[in-house]
């Protein structure tokens, strides 16, 4: 199981961008979304990366690296003016 097919519907029917990242330069990616000025990031996978990437967009060190049985986590993170609010979707 993988995200790229839900990744693909977001995509074809709300026109997200969605873009895989690798996992060597997350601050380099964390920085390429921040310049996006997205008002919402989904982080969506499994691994001690998303966790990571969180940490990295809402600039704490918030959530510990998700165990690798662990798929059921979408991070969604909100950007208002400066304000940074994140919370968990377990579907």
């Amino acid at each position: 199981m993988t995200v790229d097919p839900l990744a693909t519907n977001l995509n074809e029917k709300f026109r997200i961008y969605v873009q895989a990242y690798n996992p060597g330069e997350l601050e380099a990616f964390a920085d390429l979304l921040w310049q996006l000025n997205a008002k919402s990031i989904l982080v969506v996978g499994h691994s001690n990366t998303t966790s990571q990437l969180v940490n990295l967009l809402i600039k704490q060190q918030k959530y510990k690296d998700l165990d690798d049985s662990v798929y059921n986590k979408i991070f969604i993170i909100r950007l208002k003016g400066k304000k940074i609010t994140d919370e968990i979707i377990e579907y």
